[in-house]
């Protein structure tokens, strides 16, 4: 069971209202489980959900209807920091409600977005282990504390993995009260070589719904098949070796250190040398929300005055007063009049000038140190920001951050200016010739030309990429086209495009299309086709 799939609010921040309905629907389903005779397994989310979902899990056990009934459990994720832990306060929560647990040790599944969800939110690290031999040694480490605690625990090892199999078969033995787990449609090679072993319990899980329901799922599955990493596209390839397909992850842990990814960087240098990310918090973090309260409710103390820099002076005067928008009684502080926004503005357009005039280097300087000053008083401005604009504090740090992105993206140092390719950007640069290179180097008894002049001005190349012959028996004129692929619906590739149907079409209307051993101009004329009616169908950029 998914507990977000209970409540669309399933999160920290709305734990005070969303952790008691949870627990009572899914204590309601425990009861109708027990009754079945069937276990119910919760699903591991995402790690800002593991602390709401520990809360209901200990308010369930605790549940007097569930005595007599050893069917709760939960799915853990090794590839979280705090796993090991976690099977601590699990074993602490099964000898307090007299009941085992059962608990399904999983790698995990959200790897990608939980390091994209660090990284855009600017955490100090990452929730989860970056190197996939630190998460094997943790699945190992997990399995070894679950096994150790059989009064507490049942384990279920859901795992596609030949080494940890064996690891799992040397550690426990042959007979013991646990089990295997596998997915439906993998590890089947795998755990065929256990058929022969006795007392080995495998259980094989699916998901059940519709197609629509299903499809999501079955992508999900299929890419984390064929993934490079994956045990299961590794042991398909005939061309490892078989020590290489079930290595020790802890021996390759070994050799290469306990270090994190050194291509994954922290959120923190996520721009590389280009600029620093701006800091963020994890909000389903306790001890950071606990500090961050503190300095909110310091800083709210008192009457704020905004006030406007003139000249290089905060004029501070009676102003507008004003009000906390989610309770108007409450006066939060005064703000600048209209007379003192015209004056500001004033001397902001006199001092223009100055500014433009100062180097870009000092400019890039002030804007890094305003930076660093917004980001050093985040506690303050965001306490502004949710007592003036009625903001949560999520969004109110969103607010802070935007700010100090934007002056360290102004304050870096600009792109290159990359030339401009002939045809799209995503394809290889190739020079083409101009039209007068191709009539120069191809004799006219040879090859058909027809006339038509081009207009740089409305090229965005030196040469037009449109005017490309293609080499034919005299007498005949075709035009290469560029080229159909789904990359040239860019702006460009358009432009070239339309110039192309553009020259097609003057050829067509031409009064002067001739070719090698045709009559003369006159005789070629189309009956009733003016001269003026093709310059109205073709426009100047042909004529």
């Amino acid at each position: 069971m998914k507990l977000s799939a209970l409540d669309p609010r399933f999160e920290w921040a709305q734990r005070g209202r969303a952790v008691p309905a949870v627990a009572a629907r899914l204590a309601g389903l425990a009861r109708a489980c027990k009754a079945g005779g069937i276990g119910l397994t919760v699903y591991a989310e995402e790690a800002e959900r593991l602390e709401p979902m520990l809360d209901v899990l200990a308010t369930v056990a605790d549940d007097p209807a569930r005595a007599g009934w050893d069917g709760l459990g939960l799915a853990m994720q090794a590839y979280q920091k705090r796993a090991p832990v976690l099977v601590y306060w699990l074993g602490a929560l099964a000898r307090a409600s007299g009941r085992r647990l059962m608990v399904r040790l999983v790698n995990g599944a959200y790897w990608d977005s939980e390091i994209k969800r660090a990284q855009e939110r600017g955490h100090d690290g990452y929730p989860v282990f970056t190197r996939k031999a630190v998460t094997d040694v943790s699945w190992l480490v997990c399995a070894s504390l679950l096994l150790a605690d059989p009064s507490a625990f049942y384990p279920q090892f859901a795992t596609h993995n030949a080494h940890s199999v064996a690891a799992i078969l040397e550690m426990a033995g042959r007979h013991g009260d646990w089990e295997f787990q596998r997915l439906h449609g993998m590890g089947e090679l795998l755990y065929h070589q256990l058929a022969g072993l006795e007392a080995t319990a495998v259980h094989v899980y699916a998901p059940g719904g519709s197609h629509e329901d299903l499809l999501p799922y079955l992508v999900r599955r299929l890419l984390e098949n064929g993934a490079n990493t994956s045990f299961v596209h590794r042991l398909r390839d005939d061309r490892l070796p078989v020590t290489g397909v079930v290595a020790d992850p802890a021996a390759r842990l070994a050799a290469i250190g306990p270090s994190p990814h050194p291509k994954i960087a922290l959120p923190r240098d996520l721009y590389a040398s280009e600029r620093l990310n701006s800091v963020g918090l994890d909000l389903s973090d306790q001890v950071q929300m606990a500090a961050l309260t503190a300095e909110m409710a310091a800083a709210v103390t008192g009457d704020w005055q905004a006030a406007l820099l003139i000249d290089g002076t905060a004029r501070k005067g009676a102003g507008t007063p004003a009000f906390n928008p989610t309770d108007r009684r409450r006066r939060i502080g005064a703000v600048a009049g209209p007379r003192d926004a015209t004056d500001a503005v004033t001397a902001a357009a006199d001092e223009f000038d100055g500014w433009k005039a100062t180097p870009a280097v000092e400019r890039a300087a002030i804007l890094d140190r305003a930076a660093d000053a917004i980001e050093g008083g985040r506690a303050r401005l965001a306490a502004m920001i949710v007592r003036d604009g009625g903001r949560t504090v999520g969004d109110a740090l969103s607010e802070v951050r935007e700010t100090v992105d934007f002056c360290r993206y102004y304050a870096a140092p600009p792109a290159p200016i990359l030339p401009r390719r002939a045809f799209c950007p995503d394809r290889p640069a190739k020079r083409t010739r101009s039209l007068s290179e191709v009539v120069a180097s191809s004799p006219a008894s040879r090859r058909g030309i027809s006339r038509c002049r081009y207009s740089p001005a409305r090229s965005p190349t030196s040469s037009p990429p449109a005017l490309r012959w293609w080499r034919s028996r005299p007498g005949r004129r075709r035009w290469r086209r560029p080229p159909s692929s789904a990359c040239c619906t860019r702006l460009a590739c358009r432009r070239v495009r339309w110039r192309c149907c553009r020259a097609r079409l003057a050829r067509r209307w031409s009064p002067t299309r001739v070719s090698p051993g045709s009559p003369s101009p006159d005789r070629r004329r189309r009956p009733g086709r003016s001269t003026e009616r093709w310059r109205q169908r073709t426009g100047p950029s042909c004529r």
